[in-house]
């Protein structure tokens, strides 16, 4: 399994791999660098054992210390604290914005994990983005590593909005004006017809 910090609050471009280690040490390191090496017979390199195998010169010493800091850090605030409180969020956030006329949730998950993605037609999910990132809210839009999904799903891509344990549900709720802002722009700016979108 491979997480990368920035899922866990920590930097970014630092991770952590963990595995069983007999099919760790079966894996053929993806680069290779100083201190990973043991000996380099007949034109071929023999690996340390894993981790070292994988760590391909200096380290990104500020990255994994700041990933063991937010590890720290999401030890003390409690992991069942934090998934209680992000589904509650992802609940809030999910009835919102079907509030919004026009608005697609996708999925009906009876647990959600992470995330709520949305299509707001007639509009393209990079176009919502935009109009949100204009209004100071950060969200993703796209494929999202799952155009098979989205392609049995019938759309091209979609907004994906992802509260963590930090956020507020007032937080939500400025989005949920912002998208609605969004729609009145589209309308007013002759993308949406009178009517459309509620």
């Amino acid at each position: 399994i491979f997480s990368p910090a920035n899922r866990l609050v920590g930097p970014t471009g630092v991770g952590v791999l963990s595995g069983k280690k007999a099919w760790l040490e079966k894996l053929v390191p993806p680069r290779t660098g100083g201190g990973m090496v043991r000996a380099f017979q007949n034109g071929e390199p023999e690996y340390e054992d894993a981790p070292l195998k994988f760590e391909a010169g200096t380290l990104d010493l500020a990255g994994i210390a700041g990933l063991g800091a937010a590890l720290e850090y999401l030890h003390a605030v409690g992991r069942r604290r934090i998934a209680a409180r992000e589904q509650a969020l992802l609940r809030y956030a999910e009835k919102r914005l079907r509030e919004i006329p026009g608005l697609r949730v996708l999925g009906s998950p009876q647990r959600r994990a992470g995330c709520v993605s949305f299509t707001l037609e007639p509009l393209q999910p990079l176009d919502v983005a935009l109009m949100l990132d204009s209004q100071g809210i950060a969200v993703r839009s796209g494929s999202h590593c799952a155009i098979p999904l989205h392609a049995r799903l019938g759309v091209s891509g979609s907004v994906r909005v992802s509260p963590a344990f930090y956020n507020a549900a007032e937080e939500i709720d400025v989005l949920i004006e912002a998208l609605l802002r969004t729609l009145d722009s589209a309308r007013k700016g002759g993308l949406l017809k009178d009517g459309a979108n509620g």
